[in-house]
C-alpha cells in the first residue's frame, strides 16, 4: 500500500477516521544533476565500485573518465545513443568485471515502487546487462531483466521504505562494454525531519481529544502540538497505554512510536 489516505470505519459508532501519512509527491527521487563524486556533499548521491578504467583492483588514486561517472546515471538525461562524451552521452560505463554494483543513496527514507532504467544503446559497441537484481536497505531484493530497447525499461515491484537502491548481479548478454545512461527511482519523498509523521485529525471528541490512525513504520512518530506539555495515548476503547511528556526542553515534542503499537485506531488527549 503507498503511503497516503487511509480510511476506516469505527465499528462503534458512526465516527470516520481519516490518517494521512504523506511522502510528497509521487516522482523520480533519485534525480540529481548537481551530484558530485565525493561522497558526503548532498543527495541523492550515486557510486559505484567501477567507472572506467577504475575498478577495486587499480591502485589508489586512479581517475575515472567523467563521461562514465556512477553519478551520469541520475543527472536526468535519457539520451542512450551514444557515448564517450558530456553532457548528451554520459552514462554510468564500468569495467568489464564480475561483482559489479551501482548504488543511489537517497539520504533518508524514501518509499518506492518502481525502477526505470535507460541502458546505453550505442550497438555494436555496447551489449546489455539481461538480469540484474535491485537490493533495497531493509536487504529486500527484486530480481529484473533488462531488454536490448533503447526506451526507458520499467521495473515494478510492492511498494517499500528504503533509503538505498543498488542494482548487482548483473550478467552480460554478451561479452561486450554495457552501461546505464540512466535510472530513475520513482515513489515519494520522505517527509520533513525525514520521519513518517503521524498526522493527528480532529474528528471527534472534546476539549484536547484527537483520534488518529497509526500506520506502522520503522520511524513513526507522534508530534505535540505546540501548546501541548505532554499527551496520553488510548486504545479507541479507553484505555490508557503510554504517556508523552515534553520535558524541559520547549522544542521536544516529538515522540518514536513504541514498536508494540504495531497498527491499529488511537485516541490521544493532549494536555
Amino acid at each position: 500500500m503507498k503511503i497516503g489516505e487511509k480510511i476506516v470505519s469505527l465499528t462503534m459508532g458512526i465516527t470516520i477516521c481519516l490518517c494521512v501519512q504523506t511522502f510528497g509527491q509521487y516522482m523520480n527521487v533519485a534525480l540529481n544533476p548537481n551530484d558530485v563524486r565525493t561522497a558526503g556533499h548532498g543527495f541523492p548521491h550515486a557510486s559505484s565500485n567501477s567507472e572506467y578504467p577504475c575498478e577495486p583492483s587499480s591502485p589508489a588514486g586512479c581517475a575515472p573518465d567523467t563521461t562514465f561517472l556512477a553519478l551520469n546515471a541520475i543527472d536526468g538525461r535519457t539520451g542512450n545513443m551514444c557515448h564517450g562524451s558530456l553532457p548528451n552521452c554520459g552514462s554510468w560505463g564500468p569495467q568489464m568485471i564480475a561483482g559489479l554494483w551501482w548504488r543511489v543513496d537517497f539520504g533518508h527514507d524514501v518509499q518506492l515502487d518502481k525502477v526505470v532504467i535507460w541502458i546505453r544503446h550505442d550497438f555494436p559497441h555496447d551489449s546489455w546487462w539481461k538480469d540484474a537484481t535491485l537490493v533495497f536497505s531493509d536487504s529486500s531484493t527484486v530480481a529484473i531483466h533488462p531488454d536490448s530497447v533503447s526506451i526507458g525499461q520499467p521495473f515494478t515491484f510492492s511498494s517499500r521504505v528504503t533509503n538505498s537502491l543498488t542494482i548487482t548481479n548483473l550478467v552480460y548478454n554478451e561479452n561486450k562494454w554495457c552501461a546505464f545512461a540512466e535510472v530513475q527511482a520513482w515513489g515519494y519523498d520522505a517527509p520533513t525531519s525525514a520521519v513518517n509523521l503521524i498526522k493527528a485529525e480532529k474528528i471527534s471528541g472534546i476539549n484536547n481529544t484527537r483520534i488518529f490512525c497509526y500506520l506502522p513504520g520503522d520511524h513513526s512518530f507522534i508530534i505535540l502540538p505546540d501548546h501541548a506539555l505532554g499527551a496520553d495515548l488510548f486504545t479507541i476503547q479507553g484505555k490508557k497505554v503510554l504517556t508523552f511528556l515534553r520535558g524541559t526542553s520547549a522544542n521536544n515534542k516529538t515522540f518514536r512510536m513504541p514498536a508494540e503499537f504495531s497498527k491499529g485506531i488511537y485516541q490521544i488527549k493532549y494536555f
